[in-house]
């Protein structure tokens, strides 16, 4: 009769992250979840909310940064957003901004965060293609999630276009239109982003396909949250599968015997 031989081991597994004072003890882990993506218990992976990160501070030292983007779709010619008001009237509806100076009396682009009826980011482009940008610089080397969303709150116009950059990448991890037509694209999700420190990650708001800004008020709301290495995490499993499954010659060890 053809028999398997499977083995029951005792493991012990410990992992150490070279870079960071992280240590991952499987047997302090175990867990009744069992996602793709558990730390182990009584550790979080970070998370960056770009809501939570708004501030009255603009400096390319800060997490969070705003920008005025020189031509919409390419991922160059950012410049800091410079001027920031408590309560902007118009075009914003009553809320703290960012803007280009600039502009002048128009304030735009700019980035604001709405606190009444939506919790969300505000973004608005300008003429000519300028799109507003609202900019994350990576605290870490690692890998990262990126959760995003973008809404038409403007009746008129015609509508925003998006773009999600990584620096120094010229081709964009997502691009999509919301108007009338289709007025927000509900959560996008962007899996296993490998970044460096201090390297940025841009989610660009521009003008519609006719370059039409009299509605282009944009809500947006965008996450980046630190993930394990996603190959660590598969050869972890293929190692632990492999050592599980004993020869069928096995010379030691308690096995159970399947026939």
């Amino acid at each position: 009769m053809k028999r398997e031989l499977t083995c029951a081991m005792l493991l012990t597994l410990t992992i150490a992250c070279n870079s960071q004072a992280d240590i991952w003890n499987a047997y302090d882990g175990f867990s009744d979840s069992n996602s793709q993506y558990s730390p182990q218990v009584g550790q979080e992976y970070p998370v960056w909310n770009a809501y939570d990160g708004f501030s009255d501070s603009n400096t390319a030292d800060n997490v969070w940064q705003y920008f005025s983007v020189s031509s919409q779709g390419t991922n160059s010619g950012y410049t800091l957003l410079d001027t920031y008001e408590a309560n902007v009237t118009s075009p914003a509806r009553n809320i703290p901004c960012w803007y280009a100076s600039s502009s002048g009396s128009k304030k735009l682009p700019y980035v604001g965060k709405r606190t009444e009826t939506y919790q969300e980011l505000r973004a608005h482009p300008y003429d000519n293609g300028m799109a507003a940008a609202i900019g994350w610089k990576s605290p870490i080397t690692g890998y990262v999630d990126v959760t995003f969303s973008v809404t038409e709150r403007d009746t008129n116009g015609d509508g925003v276009s998006y773009y999600l950059f990584l620096q120094g990448d010229q081709d964009y991890l997502k691009y999509g239109v919301v108007n009338n037509n289709n007025p927000s694209t509900g959560d996008i999700f962007v899996p296993s982003i490998a970044v460096e420190k201090d390297m940025m990650l841009y989610l660009q708001i521009g003008p519609g396909a006719a370059n039409d800004i009299s509605g282009d008020t944009a809500g947006i709301s965008l996450v980046v949250a630190m993930i394990p290495e996603p190959s660590s995490v598969s050869l972890l499993f293929i190692g632990l599968f492999g050592v599980l499954i004993c020869p069928r010659r096995a010379r030691q060890g308690r096995c159970w015997i399947r026939g």
